[in-house]
């Protein structure tokens, strides 16, 4: 598999993430935003490493956090930087997680799409090192 399709699975994957956050927060406007921020702009492969360097640093503790559903992972971090790469200077998935619009199910979902994200940025870190770039 190439770089350039695991690249556009993680966009295409980001893209349907903040559909399904758009879905259950409607009135959230910034989520619109940042979906078209995800289709028009966003350096995905840049959103991408800082993923992976978020998810694996610290002796896999971000890693860790999703296993077993810490929702510091939400509260304390921004893993896709797009408080940076926005220069919003604001963690939204932050306040998103503390939304009391979210229910139990929404949240297992937003758990269920940053597991595939981990799993899409294990096979790009995959990828990357079979073809030496």
């Amino acid at each position: 598999m190439s770089e350039i399709v695991v690249l556009k699975d993680f966009k295409d994957g980001m893209i349907e993430f903040f559909d399904c956050l758009i879905d259950c927060l409607p009135k959230v406007q910034i989520l619109v935003m940042i979906r078209l921020y995800l289709i028009n702009t966003c350096p995905i492969k840049a959103c991408i490493d800082h993923f992976n360097h978020n998810i694996n640093k610290d002796n896999e503790l971000m890693r860790t956090m999703v296993k077993h559903r810490n929702e510091s992972f939400f509260l304390e971090n921004d893993p896709f930087n797009l408080a940076s790469s926005m220069k919003s200077g604001a963690n939204h998935l932050k306040d998103i997680w503390r939304s009391p619009d979210l229910d139990a199910e929404d949240k297992k979902t937003i758990w269920a799409w940053v597991d595939e994200f981990v799993r899409i940025g294990d096979r790009y870190t995959k990828c990357v090192a079979e073809q030496g770039v």
